[in-house]
């Protein structure tokens, strides 16, 4: 029942990617939903959170042994 409904937003959101958003908004698209395609570029802000989450839980951890 819903697979249709499915297939016509992925249709509207394909066309409206390919033919309504400009070049810097298809860029952060691309960014938010793989942000290791850029990751020294748009996505450097992504990785870097990434890094100081995962050496914070790291630092976090030796506290409590």
């Amino acid at each position: 029942m819903y697979s249709k409904y499915i297939f016509v937003c992925t249709v509207l959101n394909s066309f409206a990617y390919k033919f309504s958003l400009k070049e810097y908004q298809k860029d952060r698209v691309d960014t938010f939903l793989n942000p290791e395609l850029d990751a020294l570029g748009t996505g450097w802000n992504i990785t870097q959170s990434k890094n100081c989450n995962s050496a914070l839980v790291k630092y976090l951890e030796k506290g409590f042994r």
